[in-house]
C-alpha cells in the first residue's frame, strides 16, 4: 500500500492490533516538517506504462446525477451466502427492489471466501433494469490483471458501478497485495475511458460509462489522513464516496467541514447505515473502526439476557433520527443479509425523508 493508511487505524495502532501504522507515524513526522500536502498525492508503481493519464470529471449520470440532483437514493448490500444460487437473487430482491434504488454485491468481506459476485450482479441487472446495480471490488489477494478482467466483466455485464476497496485482513491476519484502492481506481478509469490496461494494452474500446466508487472512515482518528487519502482517491477517478456507518451527525458534520477545507468541495456521497444486531457487530466497529454504539443499543446489548424485539425497535428509532438530523439524500443500508431486516430500515428511512 503506497497511497496512505487503511482506514482502520486507531492513531497508531494498525487494524492488526500487534502493528504500528507507519503511516500515521510518517504524518505525524510529516506535520513537523510541514510535508503533509505532498506525502499524500496519487503514486503508482513501475508497472504502471501508462502514468501520466488524468482522469478527468464525467458528465453526472446514474447514481451521481441522482445524488447530486437531491433525489432520494438508497443502496442496499446484498452478500451471497454459501450455496445459493444466483438464479435465486429476482425473488430474494423482490421486496428490496421495491424500496431501494440499488444494490451492491460484496466481494469476500473480512477475507472469507464467498462465491464471486458477478454473476448475481450480472442477473440482478437483468431482471431489474431499472436498479443501479454495483460490485465491489477488493485489491487483496487479487493482481492487477486479474482486477482488470474483473473490470471488463463487470462493465461488459451492464453493471452500473463498482467500489473499490484494498480489502480486509482475513481471520488469520494475512493477505496479499498487489495494488491498493487508489491505483484500483486509476486502472479502471484507464480500461473504462481509454480501453487501455496498465501496460497500455489494448483491452476494451473506452468511453465506457460505469461509474467509480470508493470508501471512507468518517470515524477514522485522527481524521485529516483518511481525507487526504480520500483526495488521492479522487485525484485516480473516484466519483462517489460511501461512508463508514454513521451514528453521530456531529461526527459527519466534522467530516464534511474538513472535507471542504481540504479538498475544496465534497464528493458525491452515500452515507452508511447499520443495525447493532449483536454483541459481535457492536464489538467489530466499536473496536475496529472507532464507531461509538448508540447509549440505548448498548444498554439493551450489556444485559445478560438481549430482548431481540426491543434491540431492533431501538435500532429502526436510532436510524430514523439519524436520516432526520443528517440532512442528507443518499444512504447505503447493510443488514448482514436479513432481507426482511435491510427492508424495514428502507422504508424507515424513506418515511424518515419524506
Amino acid at each position: 500500500m503506497i497511497n496512505g493508511p487503511c482506514g482502520g487505524y486507531r492513531d497508531t495502532v494498525c487494524e492488526d492490533e500487534r502493528l504500528t501504522c507507519v503511516w500515521i507515524m510518517a504524518y505525524y513526522t510529516a506535520i513537523k516538517r510541514g510535508t503533509v500536502d505532498r506525502m499524500f498525492t496519487l503514486k503508482l508503481d513501475s508497472g504502471f506504462k501508462i502514468n501520466n493519464y488524468y482522469p478527468i470529471p464525467r458528465r453526472p449520470r446514474g447514481a451521481v446525477e441522482k445524488i447530486l440532483g437531491g433525489r432520494v437514493f438508497m443502496v442496499y448490500e446484498y452478500t451471497p451466502k454459501p450455496y445459493s444460487s444466483p438464479l435465486n437473487i429476482p425473488s430474494e430482491l423482490r421486496g428490496i427492489a421495491s424500496i431501494y434504488d440499488g444494490v451492491d454485491f460484496v466481494d469476500n468481506p473480512g477475507g472469507y471466501p464467498i462465491p464471486s459476485s458477478l454473476p448475481y450482479a450480472s442477473i440482478a441487472k437483468n431482471s431489474y433494469r431499472d436498479m443501479h446495480v454495483s460490485i465491489q471490488l477488493t485489491a487483496r489477494n487479487r493482481d492487477r490483471s486479474q482486477i482488470a478482467s474483473e473490470i471488463l466483466a463487470a462493465s461488459l455485464s451492464g453493471i452500473d458501478a463498482i467500489v473499490a476497496t484494498t480489502g480486509d485482513l482475513d481471520d488469520s491476519g494475512k493477505g496479499v497485495w498487489d495494488l491498493d484502492a487508489p491505483r484500483i481506481i486509476y486502472l479502471a478509469r484507464l480500461i473504462l475511458d481509454l480501453g487501455l490496461d496498465h501496460l497500455g494494452r489494448r483491452v476494451g474500446l473506452g468511453g465506457e460509462g460505469m461509474a467509480i466508487a470508493c470508501s471512507v472512515n468518517i470515524n477514522a482518528r485522527p481524521l485529516e489522513p483518511e481525507i487526504l487519502k480520500l483526495r488521492v482517491k479522487r485525484r485516480a477517478g473516484a466519483e462517489i464516496v460511501i461512508t463508514q456507518p454513521v451514528f453521530e451527525p456531529e461526527i459527519l458534520g466534522r467530516f464534511r467541514r474538513m472535507t471542504k477545507d481540504l479538498l475544496g468541495e465534497e464528493m458525491p456521497m452515500i452515507l452508511g447505515i447499520i443495525p447493532i444486531m449483536s454483541r459481535k457487530i457492536a464489538s467489530f466497529f466499536q473496536n475496529k473502526v472507532g464507531i461509538k454504539i448508540p447509549e440505548k443499543i448498548s444498554k439493551i446489548l450489556s444485559s445478560e439476557r438481549i430482548d431481540k424485539e426491543e434491540l431492533l425497535k431501538t435500532n429502526i428509532e436510532v436510524i430514523e433520527n439519524i436520516a432526520r438530523e443528517v440532512a442528507h439524500n443518499a444512504f447505503y443500508i447493510s443488514a448482514f443479509g436479513d432481507h426482511k431486516l435491510g427492508y424495514e430500515i428502507g422504508r424507515t428511512i424513506r418515511r424518515a425523508l419524506s
